[in-house]
């Protein structure tokens, strides 16, 4: 059951798109039930909902949507989230600058932290599509680049653990200082990306 549940999580959006049954809540709090058409990529411009099932489709955009929820083929609910994101590079909270639209992003695991996957479709600098991950603060509106996964992943593979620790030593440094010396390599390996999130509530959350 726990390989089911982490493969349709990280499942790439375009294998599962297909109208479901869910939720949209948009920015202004106001929801919505119908049917979603999850994106097939993770910065696609909207994504399709209908009032039924078989209904006329509407388009809803990244900036007027602030979450949706859908329910799959086994009766999992599979929450996303839209956030901006910033990309990988080095990170300087002071000078970040996030102009680019909101882009959808699936839940792994949301608590004081939380971590976000998104698929990339493949283009002219990738010819494959890749899984993003990604990383968020308490309260703050964007989420950072973590790591990432080839297609053919069903579980979180660590492409680059140094790059992960620096990651979170910059971004939790006035939050956390010592977060990222509490990483363990083969833990992050063996639980996923949601490992994260456990490590931060256990010794910085309190």
């Amino acid at each position: 059951m726990k390989k089911l549940f982490l493969l349709l999580l990280i499942t790439p959006f375009f294998a599962i798109a297909k109208f479901q049954k869910g939720i949209v809540t948009f920015n202004d709090g106001i929801s919505m039930r119908g049917f979603i058409e999850t994106p097939d990529g993770i910065c696609v411009s909207f994504i399709a909902f209908r009032n039924s099932e078989n209904g006329e489709s509407q388009h809803l955009t990244s900036d007027r949507v602030k979450k949706f929820e859908v329910i799959n083929e086994y009766n999992i609910t599979i929450k996303y989230v839209t956030l901006k994101l910033v990309e990988s590079g080095n990170i300087n909270l002071k000078k970040i600058n996030i102009e680019n639209p909101k882009c959808w992003v699936k839940v792994i695991k949301e608590g004081k932290i939380s971590i976000y996957s998104g698929y990339h479709l493949p283009s002219s600098f990738a010819r494959t599509g890749y899984t993003s991950y990604y990383i968020q603060r308490e309260n703050e509106n964007f989420a950072i680049y973590l790591d990432e996964n080839s297609n053919n992943d069903i579980e979180f593979k660590i492409y680059n653990f140094n790059k992960i620790k620096k990651t979170i030593k910059d971004y939790f440094a006035d939050v956390c200082p010592n977060f990222s010396e509490l990483l363990n390599k083969e833990d992050l390996r063996k639980n996923g990306a949601s490992y994260l999130v456990d490590l931060y509530e256990q010794n910085c959350g309190k």
